[in-house]
């Protein structure tokens, strides 16, 4: 479903799981795919970046990563920015950015990169098939805070 914004308001899209009605991802971009060696729809994880509601737009935007059927992490991307500086969001294994990886035969190990107009850039690894904050390179300013 999509919230479209209206001026400066971000457009909202909003992921439902199909089979059970539940809303899943809220992103203000499509998701990003990453294909593992596992069999059928869970060999895919998903992420998704952006600000969860129109109404809700001075909290922080959340990352959410997980499969088809449940996310798995969810963490605010605390900062001083407002909604209308919003970061393009990539994955990578190299310098290459990238919407979508294939990563069959391969570790499922790889960087999210929140990439700012003005430079600023946030590397988030995932190791092991998880987001690793401690791991994060953040720039002075910026953290990732769980959710639940």
């Amino acid at each position: 479903m999509t919230a479209w914004g209206c001026c400066d308001a971000p457009v909202v899209y909003s992921y439902y799981n199909l089979l059970t009605g539940k809303k899943m991802y809220v992103s203000n971009t499509g998701l990003l795919e990453v294909r593992g060696d596992e069999n059928g729809p869970l060999a895919v994880r998903y992420i998704a970046f952006g600000y969860a509601a129109i109404n809700r737009l001075s909290e922080p935007p959340q990352l959410q990563f997980g499969t088809d059927k449940k996310i798995a992490q969810r963490f605010s991307v605390v900062s001083t920015r407002k909604y209308f500086d919003a970061p393009q969001v990539f994955i990578s294994t190299t310098e290459k950015l990238e919407k979508s990886l294939d990563l069959r035969g391969s570790p499922m190990s790889f960087t999210i990169v929140l990439k700012y107009d003005d430079g600023v850039t946030l590397r988030i690894p995932v190791e092991v098939n998880a987001i690793q904050p401690g791991k994060a390179v953040l720039p002075a300013g910026y953290a990732l805070r769980p959710e639940e």
